[in-house]
C-alpha cells in the first residue's frame, strides 16, 4: 500500500525501532530520545596542545560548518571552539574534540550551541565513533526542545552517516532521503547525500541489500539509488565480497559510477577545457578579467591549438558551478577545468566531480579549502603570500629578528598563525608577538616601546596602511630606518601608499602581480593584453594566463607520455610564471612564490631573489608563446 513521503520519513526520525520495521507514522510529534552509550568507549589519544602549521584541512563530507563561525556564517565568540576549529583544520581531531566538549561546559548562546553540537557530533563519527555521535545530536535537540521538523539539511547529513554506521541502515536511508529533499536535490549537501547513499548500499551484503524495506519503492530518490545499485549488482562482472564491518562505509568512495565514459586527453583529438567563472552578477567583472587572461593564453597557442575553451556563467552561485560542471563533464565531454573562482563554487564543483577522473584548478584563495581528488587551487592564499613575503626578506634582505602585530579579527589571526610558522621554518626568531583590538591605535604606544626594547628588524603588520602608518608615528625618526615594516599584499595600492609614503619609506610587501616589474615577460604580457582588450590587466588576468598555460602544457604531456591529466599536472616541478614561481605539492596545491616589492622614494621596486639551480638548469624546455610576441618562461618537468 502506498504511503506518503511525509508518513514514511517520521518514523525513522523519531529513534523507534518497531518489532517490524515497517515505516507506519504512530505519532508525528516524537521528540527525540536519548541514545544508550557505548560501553567499549577507548580512551581517546591526546595530541599536544599547540598547533602545527596549518595544512589544507581534508573534510569528511558531514563536516560541512565554516571554520571560526557558526551555522548562520557569523563569528564564534567562543575562544574554546575557535581554537577547536585550528586543530580540526589541521586534522588534529582528537584534540579538537577535547576543546569542544571542553567547550560543552561553558556558556554559549543559542546560535554557538548549535554550532558545538554539529562539531562535537561531527568529530566525533570521524573518529569512528558512530553512538557517541548520535547521543551528542540526541542530547542537543532534546534538551533544545526541537523536533523532527527542526533538523536542517546539515545536521540532517550528520544523522544519515551516523546511523548508517552504527548499523541502522533503515534509519540511515530516512535521513538521506530527508536530506536530499531539503537541499531539493542540488547542491554539495545534495550531492554529500547522494554519494554516501551509494557508498552505504554498495557496503551492504547481498543478504543485507535483499532485506531492504520494499516501502522504500514509493521515495523516488532512494529508490532510485536501490535501482542503480541492484543493477549493478546484476553486471555479469559484479563478485560479490564479504560486507566489511570494520571500515566506515565511506571509506571505499563510490564517485561516477564508470571511468570508462569519461573523457580522455588523445594525440589529433580536440581537447575540451571548460572555464567556471562568474560572468553575470556581482563577481562579474572578476570573472571576466579572468577569463580575459585564459583566452590570451590561448591564443598563445595559435590556430591549430589542440584545445577549445567551454565557458560556463556560475553567476558565482555554488549550485550553478556545480550544474554547469557537469554538464560541460557529461554534454560536452570536457576532459579539464580551470575554476571555479570562488570558494563555494570551488567546493561544490570538486564535489560534484569527484571520481570523474577530470582535473580542475580552482583559483580559490581560502587557507582551508577543501580539496577533492584532482582538484588543485591557485589562488592567492594568506599562506603563499606570508611565506613569500617572509622566505625573501630573510634570504635576500638578511632579516633574522621579527616583531608581529596583528589585529584581533578572523584576517589578522590567519596571518599571525603562518606569519609565526614561516618564520620558524626560515630559521628565523620571533622576538615580539602581540595582537590589537581593530582601529585600537592607541595601543600602539605601548607596542612601539616595547619593539624598541627588542633587537627587532622588521615588525609585520598585517593591516591596512593607515593603521601601520598609525604606528610608525609612535617610533622616534632617529630610529625607523632600523626597523622594517613588512605588510600584505592589500598594499599594493599606489594611491594609499603615496598618502604614507614618508612614514613607509623601506616597507616591504608582497605584491602578487607586479605591474612595473622589470621581468621582460610582464612587460610583454601587459602589451599584448592592452592590444587585445584595450585596458591594463590585472592579477587575475595574470592567473588566468598561468592557469591556462598550466593546464595546456598539462595536457601536451599528457598526450605526449599517455598519462591522465591529474598525473601531469602533478609532474610539473616549477614553472615561472607572470604571478610567482609556482609548484606542485601532494596535496594539490600550486604553491606560488610571489614577487616582494620595496617602498622607495622613486616608487616601488621589487626586491629579486637569486634564481634556484632549478629553475636556471631548464634551458632546453621551449617557451609557450603568446601572440604579439609575449613568452612565458619554461615549464619544468
Amino acid at each position: 500500500m502506498a504511503r506518503s513521503f511525509k508518513t514514511l520519513l517520521i518514523i525513522f526520525l523519531s529513534f523507534f525501532v518497531s518489532c517490524s520495521s515497517i515505516p507506519y507514522i504512530y505519532e508525528t510529534n516524537d521528540r527525540y530520545d536519548s541514545i544508550p552509550s557505548r560501553t567499549d568507549l577507548r580512551p581517546a589519544d591526546r595530541a599536544p596542545l599547540s598547533p602545527t602549521k596549518i595544512a589544507v584541512a581534508k573534510r569528511m563530507p558531514w563536516e560541512t560548518w565554516p571554520f571560526g563561525r557558526d551555522m548562520q556564517g557569523l563569528n564564534l565568540t567562543s575562544a574554546t571552539m575557535v581554537q577547536a576549529d585550528e586543530y580540526l583544520r589541521n586534522e588534529q581531531r582528537t584534540t579538537a574534540l577535547d576543546l569542544y566538549k571542553k567547550a560543552l561546559k561553558t556558556k554559549l548562546s543559542p546560535q554557538e550551541s548549535e554550532a558545538l553540537a554539529i562539531r562535537t557530533a561531527g568529530v566525533e563519527l570521524s573518529l569512528d565513533k558512530p553512538s557517541d555521535a548520535l547521543k551528542t545530536l540526541s542530547n542537543y535537540f532534546k534538551s533544545s526542545g526541537k523536533i523532527v521538523e527542526d533538523v536542517d539539511s546539515r545536521f540532517s547529513l550528520l544523522f544519515a552517516y551516523s546511523y548508517g554506521r552504527n548499523g541502522d541502515v533503515e534509519q540511515s536511508l530516512a535521513w538521506f532521503s530527508r536530506t536530499n529533499r531539503l537541499e531539493a536535490g542540488r547542491g554539495g549537501i545534495a550531492e554529500a547525500s547522494s554519494r554516501g547513499l551509494k557508498m552505504l548500499l554498495k557496503s551492504l551484503s547481498d543478504q543485507d541489500f535483499q532485506k531492504l524495506d520494499p516501502a522504500w519503492n514509493t521515495d523516488s530518490f532512494v529508490s532510485n539509488l536501490i535501482g542503480q545499485e541492484r543493477r549493478r549488482r546484476s553486471h555479469l562482472a559484479y563478485n560479490p565480497q564479504p560486507a566489511k564491518k570494520i571500515e566506515p562505509f565511506w571509506e571505499e568512495g563510490i564517485g561516477f559510477e564508470s571511468h570508462a565514459s569519461i573523457p580522455q586527453v588523445r594525440s589529433g583529438q580536440l581537447t575540451n577545457i571548460g572555464v567556471l567563472l562568474p560572468l553575470s552578477g556581482k563577481y562579474s567583472a572578476l570573472g571576466k578579467n579572468t577569463l580575459n587572461g585564459i583566452k590570451i593564453a590561448e591564443k598563445a597557442r595559435g590556430a591549430n591549438s589542440g584545445v577549445s575553451l567551454i565557458a560556463k556563467d556560475t553567476k558565482g552561485d555554488a549550485v550553478t558551478a556545480a550544474v554547469g560542471a557537469r554538464e560541460l563533464l557529461t554534454v560536452n565531454s570536457t576532459a579539464v577545468f580551470l575554476g571555479p573562482l570562488l570558494a563555494e563554487p570551488s567546493a561544490e564543483v570538486g564535489r560534484s566531480l569527484a571520481g570523474s577522473g577530470a582535473p580542475i584548478i580552482s583559483f580559490s584563495k581560502k587557507s582551508d579549502f577543501a580539496f577533492a581528488r584532482g582538484m588543485f587551487r591557485l589562488g592567492p592564499t594568506t599562506e603563499s603570500q606570508v611565506y613569500s613575503l617572509v622566505e625573501t626578506v630573510s634570504r635576500v634582505l638578511g632579516i633574522k629578528s621579527f616583531a608581529l602585530l596583528y589585529p584581533q579579527n578572523e584576517l589578522g589571526i590567519e596571518n599571525a598563525t603562518f606569519f609565526r610558522e614561516a618564520v620558524r621554518d626560515n630559521g628565523a626568531t620571533l622576538l615580539y608577538d602581540s595582537a590589537f583590538y581593530p582601529n585600537d591605535t592607541a595601543s600602539f604606544i605601548k607596542a612601539a616601546n616595547d619593539i624598541m626594547q627588542q633587537n627587532v628588524e622588521a615588525v609585520f603588520i598585517p593591516d591596512s596602511i593607515r593603521n601601520a602608518a598609525a604606528f610608525v608615528t609612535n617610533i622616534p625618526e632617529s630610529q625607523r630606518k632600523n626597523i622594517r615594516i613588512l605588510g600584505p599584499a592589500s598594499w599594493d595600492n599606489t594611491t594609499q601608499l603615496n598618502r604614507s609614503l614618508a612614514l613607509l619609506h623601506g616597507a616591504v610587501f608582497v605584491s602578487p602581480f607586479f605591474v612595473n616589474s622589470q621581468r621582460l615577460i610582464i612587460k610583454q604580457f601587459i602589451d599584448a593584453y592592452k592590444g587585445t582588450y584595450k585596458k591594463d590587466p590585472d592579477f587575475l588576468a595574470a592567473q588566468g594566463f598561468d592557469a591556462a598555460t598550466l593546464m595546456f602544457a598539462a595536457v601536451d604531456r599528457a598526450v605526449a607520455d599517455n598519462v591522465s591529466v591529474e598525473a601531469a599536472i602533478e609532474g610539473i616541478d616549477l614553472y615561472e610564471g607572470l604571478t610567482g614561481q609556482i609548484t606542485v605539492d601532494p596535496n594539490g596545491n600550486l604553491n606560488r612564490k610571489f614577487s616582494v616589492v620595496e617602498v622607495t622614494k622613486k616608487g616601488l621596486a621589487e626586491i629579486i631573489d637569486a634564481p634556484s639551480a632549478s629553475i636556471s638548469a631548464e634551458q632546453e624546455v621551449p617557451f609557450y608563446k603568446v601572440h604579439e610576441g609575449v613568452k612565458l618562461e619554461p615549464i619544468s618537468y
